[in-house]
């Protein structure tokens, strides 16, 4: 997605718990991107 999309395009992104490594999912994608809604979702009990 980041290759074909424009960041001041982005307003949300989802990260998915269970299969990212932490470090993405812990990541301040804010500090890059403005205004962008950050989802993070899990089924595994994964710590978010």
């Amino acid at each position: 997605m980041w290759k074909w999309t424009y960041p001041n395009e982005i307003k949300v992104i989802i990260l998915d718990g269970d299969s990212l490594d932490k470090a993405y999912v812990e990541y301040k994608y804010e500090d890059n991107i403005s205004d962008v809604h950050i989802c993070k979702v899990a089924t595994f009990g994964f710590p978010l």
